[in-house]
């Protein structure tokens, strides 16, 4: 509703215009403690930024005045030098750990900075760790964007299939994982024990080999059986409500 609800106030800006406004709404979220709503905003923000890009592109194709090959291959290699280490940064604050595990970054190279940088906000609960994710997140998902060359890994088919069954997956899991995979790890854990790094490792890996596949396998026929049906049957009913009121037997209110 956010995102809808949003592009269609800005629907009649130019584009500069509303870039300018859906970034400003994101960072405001952000700011406010709406982590969440950020994340959907920022999506929005980097779909706008991609349609204005292919626009460029488009305008330069027309253009005569291109650039030496020269030129273009020494561009070509800076900027996959440049969103490489931006690509490389982004997973480093993804890989930022959990409060529970690490406070304030205790212990990692680099998180302590890190953590230095977070708004006072999101230093206390609940909201305690998600400003890094949320950034990150956003971030990442940027890069790879404007990195043509690094999208081979997320455009495989693999990573469709994951993208296919990701929303089942985000319904399913949670319940899952209340119900019987917390559980299931805790007696992976009292297999292995968890007194050495070794053990707990141990332990974390024997479950997430049954855990996961567990997960993805439900999610799969979530997608199968609901979601997809789901799409089905809202796009029939769409198309039949576009179909004109005679067919159904009905007169026009609009029709003297």
């Amino acid at each position: 509703m956010l995102v809808f609800l949003t592009v269609i106030a800005c629907s009649k800006q130019p584009s500069s215009v509303r870039l300018f406004i859906i970034g400003g709404f994101a960072i405001s979220c952000l700011y406010y403690l709406y982590w969440d709503c950020f994340l959907f905003l920022g999506g929005v923000f980097i779909a706008e930024t991609h349609l204005m890009r292919i626009n460029r592109a488009k305008d330069k194709e027309l253009d005569p005045f291109v650039e030496a090959e020269a030129r273009k291959s020494w561009l070509s290699w800076t900027r996959k030098a440049f969103w490489t280490g931006n690509f490389l940064f982004a997973t480093f604050i993804l890989s930022m750990q959990g409060w529970h595990l690490y406070p304030r970054g205790e212990g990692d190279v680099g998180y302590v900075w890190l953590w230095s940088l977070t708004p006072s906000q999101y230093t206390v609960q609940p909201h305690f760790y998600r400003f890094w994710p949320a950034v990150g997140a956003v971030y990442l998902v940027f890069v790879i964007d404007n990195a043509v060359f690094l999208q081979s890994m997320f455009t495989s088919r693999l990573s469709a299939y994951l993208g296919r069954i990701s929303f089942s997956m985000y319904l399913v899991h949670g319940p899952l994982l209340a119900i019987w995979a917390h559980p299931f790890m805790d007696r992976c854990f009292k297999l292995t024990g968890q007194d050495t790094n070794f053990q707990y490792g141990l332990g974390f890996a024997l479950g997430t080999l049954v855990v996961f596949p567990a997960i993805v396998w439900v999610a799969d026929i979530v997608t199968r059986l609901v979601d997809e049906n789901c799409v089905t049957f809202v796009r029939w009913l769409y198309e039949k409500s576009l179909e004109s009121p005679n067919k159904w037997g009905l007169r026009s209110p609009y029709k003297v």
